[in-house]
């Protein structure tokens, strides 16, 4: 495969998964039908700041900080949790100076991210590092939600 890496399965989510279903008001309305996010780390020209999801769910941020430490990464970047209604399709973004991890917090059966001319289904407790240099995307065929922490690092070669 060259678009996508499983770097993890089988990540115990329970507690967060738990705290995060108590706290759905804590998600805000994206501009795409059936996705909601919430803003735990953000980016700047020269600087990197928690934002209020690392704040009210402090498990997110450290899930951040484990990706960035798996991977050797030098700078952790933007970490955002988003959650995706059933029967969404989903692009990812453009491509950043960083690497992209997708961290598989729940899925149901039919959760699939693409990239390029590739496919994988993901899991809940997987993370995957996504190539966003090619047209990625995550789609939901399943009938549950699925909640998806993106967070990127830089590696430095």
């Amino acid at each position: 495969m060259r678009h996508f890496y499983r770097l993890v399965e089988n990540t115990p989510q329970g507690a967060l998964m738990n705290a995060l279903l108590q706290r759905q008001d804590s998600f805000n309305d994206t501009n795409l039908a059936g996705v909601q996010e919430l803003t735990v780390r953000e980016t700047g020209d020269t600087d990197h700041r928690d934002q209020a999801g690392a704040q009210e769910f402090p498990a997110l941020k450290q899930l951040s900080l484990a990706v960035l430490q798996m991977t050797n990464g030098s700078v952790l970047g933007r970490s955002i949790l988003m959650r995706i209604e059933p029967k969404i399709t989903l692009p990812f973004g453009r491509p950043l100076p960083f690497s992209t991890y997708a961290v598989v917090l729940h899925a149901g059966n039919g959760a699939m991210l693409l990239a390029g001319d590739e496919s994988v289904n993901i899991r809940s407790g997987e993370i995957w590092w996504v190539d966003l240099a090619a047209e990625a995307h995550l789609i939901n065929k399943s009938e549950d939600e699925i909640f998806l922490l993106l967070v990127d690092v830089r590696i430095d070669p």
